[in-house]
């Protein structure tokens, strides 16, 4: 699987669609609220769909040359 399928504009939308359920469900279960803000899968999460527009910007960038 190359990084064109793996950062496409849908899949960037699901990284944030995911990020928003798991905060609901850490809210959900009633996690102390540091725990909800420094867990590990949202700074991956959130990690993904910075790089993810990145790389649609390098590529979009590119193209225009």
């Amino acid at each position: 699987m190359t990084e064109d399928k793996f950062f496409s504009k849908p899949m960037i939308f699901l990284y944030c669609i995911a990020l928003i359920l798991w905060s609901y469900l850490l809210t959900y279960l009633e996690v102390n609220i540091y725990f909800i803000i420094l867990n590990p899968i949202n700074f991956a999460l959130f990690f993904n769909i910075v790089y993810g527009i990145m790389h649609q910007k390098k590529i979009k960038s590119a193209s225009s040359l």
